[in-house]
């Protein structure tokens, strides 16, 4: 039996092969063109919808006019601007070889244009061989009346109970998420978001179209991207997402994530492109918009919970005494080591520990606050970098409460509250020319006129803090910086 790649080539469509990757699974995403295929039409033979319009949630019921012995191969796409070629119909769902004059399709939840591309085969009399016959599409349309969308109910639910206390901790949980109720399918049959919330189960298009419903659902801009994975000579179409956490673009990869546990559970989870990308493991072919922007690694998982602690061998430990000998140029070793041949795997742990170490707050030998920027070099397991003296203004360790107008028209720039301060009232800080100010933990109370009459300034909170969720709630600048080593 001809497989149904070999009849998409046939018909000029765009295809993707389908090897697989050192462990990753791959082969996920499909995509296929419009124009009819090279073969000729045998008519009364082919493949058509029963109706020409469906309400989301509906049936679709396929009959199929084909050759006595024959069979035929449908795939069902999707033309939804996943692509920037309007002609080009991502794929949802792919059964394989089928003889039944009829079938059933009801995952389609989504509104917007359908199309089931569809390929008969004849037996030859004489020799039994399967040989094309029709190559064809047929379109339909997918409407929402009643306004009653189980996806979307499905949708919200996740995310009320996902929605954490800033926008960087709603992603990750959205994405453990989404590695919690999805299986892959190695069969390659279920494409679509739809097949995730309701079979758990699904290639890598439905983990990137499922993950990216859940973020536009909680509010954050995301973006599915389209490209290949690549290793040892190897192709596959692949999909993966972008999502914006504090004003920067971030990339994901739920499927990769999901095939094993520990470090790899969350390795793609908010990496930037050069790392992503290691060794052409992720090449893009389409990202839309501003979302090609992904630089950063201050939302990285491991760099913004702490985690980076977990691989970084003895390199805190390093840091502390270099520190402490009064050194501000500074070289640690990771020692981790993933083995032979696993240089790209290395070379990720150790830019995440050094953006880890840059992410925090250290002491020097005087008891001075330093931060610093730090670099690793491919192939080596040595992080450099020097650290600074952190000009901020502090206050006595023993200040809890800041008052009513306690520094108006004060000339502070960079302020660090102290570790006792639970709260600050109102005009507190009215008319401060402030640049930033550190705001800890266990404040648990701030005053909505708090900062009245200040210019735009940034607000420095712990992940998940108090002041981290009341500065993203009043709009403020807010960034974050991990405590004291």
């Amino acid at each position: 039996m001809r497989k149904l790649w070999f009849t998409l080539a046939l018909c000029a469509a765009l295809l993707m092969t389908v090897p697989a990757l050192a462990g990753k699974p791959v082969g996920g995403l499909r995509r296929r063109a419009l124009e009819t295929g090279g073969l000729q039409a045998r008519s009364p033979y082919s493949v058509r919808t029963d109706r020409d319009t469906y309400e989301a949630g509906e049936p679709v019921t396929i009959l199929a006019a084909i050759p006595e012995g024959g069979c035929y191969e449908i795939c069902l796409g999707v033309l939804d601007g996943s692509d920037p070629d309007p002609n080009i119909a991502d794929i949802l769902w792919m059964p394989g070889e089928m003889t039944a004059p009829s079938c059933e399709y009801n995952l389609i939840w989504t509104p917007g244009e359908y199309v089931f591309f569809y390929d008969i085969y004849s037996r030859d009399a004489e020799t039994g061989d399967l040989l094309p016959a029709v190559s064809d599409y047929c379109m339909f349309t997918v409407t929402e009346t009643t306004g009653t969308n189980l996806l979307k109910q499905k949708a919200r639910q996740a995310v009320a109970a996902c929605r954490g206390k800033c926008d960087f901790e709603t992603v990750i949980n959205l994405h453990d998420w989404v590695l919690a109720h999805c299986t892959y399918d190695d069969s390659e049959t279920y494409y679509s978001a739809e097949s995730l919330f309701f079979l758990e189960r699904g290639v890598c298009n439905s983990y990137s179209r499922a993950f990216d419903l859940l973020l536009r659902t909680a509010g954050i801009d995301s973006a599915r991207v389209l490209g290949w994975a690549y290793e040892i000579s190897n192709e596959s179409g692949h999909a993966w997402n972008a999502a914006l956490v504090d004003g920067e673009w971030y990339l994901y990869d739920c499927t990769w994530d999901d095939v094993s546990s520990s470090y790899y559970s969350h390795r793609y989870c908010g990496l930037p492109s050069d790392l992503m990308n290691l060794d052409n493991e992720h090449i893009v072919e389409y990202i839309p918009g501003g979302a090609c922007s992904c630089t950063s690694m201050d939302s990285n998982y491991f760099v913004r919970t702490g985690k980076w602690r977990q691989h970084c061998g003895a390199a805190a430990d390093e840091m502390r005494a270099q520190l402490a000998a009064g050194l501000h140029t500074v070289s640690v070793q990771t020692g981790y080591d993933y083995g032979p041949g696993m240089e790209a795997e290395l070379y990720v742990n150790n830019r995440i520990v050094a953006a880890g170490i840059g992410a925090t707050v250290w002491n020097d030998a005087a008891g001075q606050m330093c931060v610093g920027t730090f670099s690793v070099t491919r192939g080596s397991n040595e992080i450099t970098g020097s650290v600074h003296a952190w000009r901020w203004s502090t206050l006595p360790e023993s200040t809890q409460i800041i008052e009513c107008f306690a520094f108006e028209d004060c000339k502070f720039e960079n302020l660090w509250l102290p570790d006792a301060c639970t709260a600050i009232e109102a005009f507190a800080f009215k008319d401060v020319c402030l640049q930033e100010i550190w705001i800890g933990a266990n404040v648990t109370h701030i005053d909505d006129l708090a900062f009245i009459g200040c210019p735009d300034f940034i607000i420095r909170a712990p992940v998940g803090s108090y002041a981290a969720e009341w500065a993203e709630l009043h709009s403020f600048t807010y960034t974050w910086m991990q405590g004291f080593e």
